[in-house]
């Protein structure tokens, strides 16, 4: 009885946090995350713990708190490597490579994605794919590599116009053009 009042009041905290952090009541939504991340510690319940850590970074990722960002989504990627979920996974490594975008670190960045890619190409999570690509052409552009971000931008079309994810393949492709400065549809 004990451990399943524990369970419920860990998986009402983290769905009051989801909820507060929706509302942008992010000091709330911290706090109800950190209260379900203790309960799923005690309970030992790892894929909870690996998924709250990335909600609590992405809380402060909402505030612009890049160092706590960091921290969390570090401690978000230590948890997902522990229980071997290659998804979850890529998605912590986006998240840092997200981190370090914002903070103008591109070498961090690149490594952060690049990690997150060769992850995700193992999983066949081919949107996930198709936004790492993006991200890539990102940091590839900010660097001033600007044939690397076409190339970049062309592989997260292609992607995102095979899954049909039309609004995804218009945003890659006018970052394309702004790129390369070719009007139209044609990506060089």
């Amino acid at each position: 009885p004990a451990q399943c009042r524990l369970r419920i009041g860990a998986a009402v905290d983290e769905s009051l946090g989801t909820v507060a952090q929706s509302a942008q009541d992010f000091p709330r939504a911290d706090s109800l995350f950190g209260t379900a991340l203790r309960g799923y510690e005690r309970l030992g319940e790892s894929r909870r713990i690996a998924w709250v850590w990335g909600s609590r970074g992405s809380v402060a990722f909402q505030r612009d708190d890049w160092v706590a960002a960091d921290t969390l989504y570090r401690h978000a990627l230590a948890a997902r490597r522990a229980i071997g979920d290659i998804r979850m996974v890529g998605n912590a490594l986006n998240a840092l490579g997200s981190v370090a975008y914002r903070l103008h670190h591109l070498e961090d960045a690149w490594g952060f994605y690049h990690e997150a890619r060769v992850v995700l190409e193992q999983t066949g999570e081919r949107a996930a794919l198709g936004t790492t690509l993006n991200y890539l052409g990102n940091v590839a552009a900010a660097a001033g590599r600007r044939d690397s971000a076409a190339i970049f931008y062309r592989a997260a079309l292609d992607l995102t116009v095979a899954l049909g994810d039309s609004a995804a393949a218009g945003a890659a492709l006018q970052r394309a053009r702004a790129l390369t400065g070719v009007p139209g549809d044609r990506v060089p």
